[in-house]
């Protein structure tokens, strides 16, 4: 619930930054209104990241090695034998290419799809707002009315996409449920089909 109230108070933000935006077009409000958006959309990543590796590791389909890339942290032991936590943040992008590779895998078929506009001008996007970020230039400040095009499509994509994955996820989850409660069932009753669809289930999995 903490995240959700989390996105919740991200999307008032980016409300709020475009309202600014509208009473007065100035180039700080521009900047507020990337900055805002592109704050929602690595909380929503990180919603993702949670609910989808979440449900892939209920059902058995993350690795380790994919969890502990998740964790954001390399743990070592030093020459003094203390153990050493560097922490490692995951780009946004690679982080939606890896929630596009895990929901394909619990999904059994393309979810998010990374090859339209929306996917390309989060690119865009990314790179002014890392511009604005990081300045090393009076000119890197500056938002153009493209700048701002490009991180609205960008913000839209994303809500959009990976809610649609979400859900996805969720309804696969439910189905492969659903699918052992009924294995079960006939198994119980003795039904000589049960074991036939237990071993198909298995070997599906085996094939996933």
């Amino acid at each position: 619930m903490e995240l959700k109230e989390l996105i919740a108070i991200l999307i008032a933000d980016v409300v709020e930054a475009k309202s600014r935006l509208q009473k007065e077009d100035t180039q700080t409000a521009r900047r507020e209104l990337i900055r805002a958006q592109f704050a929602a959309i690595e909380g929503l990543v990180w919603l993702a990241r949670q609910h989808i590796a979440g449900v892939a590791r209920e059902m058995d389909k993350l690795t380790e090695d994919e969890a502990s890339a998740l964790s954001e942290q390399s743990i070592s032991i030093g020459q003094d034998g203390k153990i050493t936590i560097q922490r490692k943040f995951i780009p946004t992008a690679a982080a939606i290419r890896f929630l596009a590779r895990l929901a394909r895998r619990i999904c059994q078929e393309p979810v998010l799809e990374l090859s339209d506009a929306g996917w390309s001008k989060l690119s865009n996007a990314t790179q002014i707002r890392n511009r604005i970020t990081h300045p090393k230039r009076l000119s890197d400040m500056e938002i153009e009315e493209r700048d701002l095009a490009d991180s609205e499509v960008a913000f839209a994509w994303c809500f959009e996409s990976l809610i649609v994955t979400m859900e996805r996820v969720t309804l696969a989850f439910r189905d492969e449920v659903e699918g052992i409660g009924e294995v079960l069932r006939l198994l119980n009753e003795n039904d000589p089909t049960a074991w036939a669809h237990y071993q198909a289930a298995m070997t599906d999995d085996l094939d996933r």
